[in-house]
């Protein structure tokens, strides 16, 4: 072979590597390229459902209104129609001291003792109809230990469904009860006095009905535990206390009164209590 045909064929197979090596750059490009396409459409997804459930809470102007369970005494000196007042037996009762304030009395020493009393807010929390996007309702007390923060100090916050079952946080126990009775602990948890609690409800679109309603709860702007499945469509806000009184904010005036939890920031929640998580 000349030395011209030799360099020829050199030339050849150089030509030959260089094209493989730009197929299989342009093969890798593609693949990449692709795999891209793919990320930002799922990135889209995402912020299309973070848009859609910021862009959904449903404001309901609330105030608490209704006492039940266990009177102060056998005079019933403080009720739902009589919500400001002492006990005539020296009973520890609540006050409603105006529409998202309650106020708990303590016990006169010696001559009472402290009852914990149940409070259900005016409105109840309803599935909107023919609603394209996710629902979110939201409320949020902060708490006020009356006394010494001892066994005697009681607070719960939840929802009591249509068929009188509680979705509750049980703040003295640090547990949340689903509409099953199930208890689940929460870790680390702790309740002191000034501690803001929230309780959420979120309803999926009408078209997704094989989603269900859920509940969360939250401390101080942060979820705690996981969200727990809800099989109603109806709700009502409710807090019990004992020597805690409470401050709370319906989101009646958000502007001048925003939640501590950010709600522009609440994704779908996904990771939910199931029968392996009960205490």
């Amino acid at each position: 072979m000349t030395e011209e045909g030799s360099s020829n064929s050199d030339f050849d197979l150089v030509q030959i590597v260089f094209n493989q090596n730009n197929n299989d750059d342009l093969d890798i490009q593609t693949k990449f390229n692709n795999l891209l396409i793919k990320f930002n459409e799922e990135k889209e997804k995402n912020v299309l459902l973070e848009k859609e459930i910021n862009e959904c809470f449903i404001q309901i102007k609330n105030k608490w209104k209704e006492i039940v369970g266990r009177n102060c005494c056998s005079n019933k000196c403080i009720n739902t129609d009589k919500p400001i007042g002492n006990c005539i037996k020296g009973n520890g009762y609540i006050n409603l001291i105006d529409d998202e304030n309650i106020k708990y009395i303590n016990c006169v020493e010696r001559k009472g003792y402290d009852k914990d009393i149940r409070i259900y807010a005016e409105k109840q929390f309803e599935n909107p109809e023919d609603y394209i996007n996710y629902s979110l309702i939201y409320f949020e007390i902060k708490c006020k230990i009356e006394g010494e923060n001892g066994y005697k100090n009681w607070m719960n916050i939840g929802l009591r469904n249509g068929n009188d079952v509680d979705i509750v946080l049980i703040a003295e126990d640090g547990v949340i009860k689903d509409e099953e009775d199930e208890e689940f602990k929460l870790e680390n948890f702790s309740w002191n006095d000034g501690d803001i609690f929230g309780c959420g409800l979120v309803y999926p679109p009408t078209e997704k009905s094989e989603k269900f309603n859920y509940v969360f709860f939250t401390k101080n702007g942060k979820q705690i535990g996981k969200a727990t499945i809800l099989h109603y469509d109806s709700y009502k806000p409710y807090v019990i206390l004992r020597c805690c009184s409470v401050e709370t904010n319906f989101g009646n005036n958000l502007k001048e009164k925003p939640f501590i939890y950010d709600i522009s920031k609440h994704f779908v929640i996904k990771e939910f209590y199931e029968d392996s998580d009960v205490d």
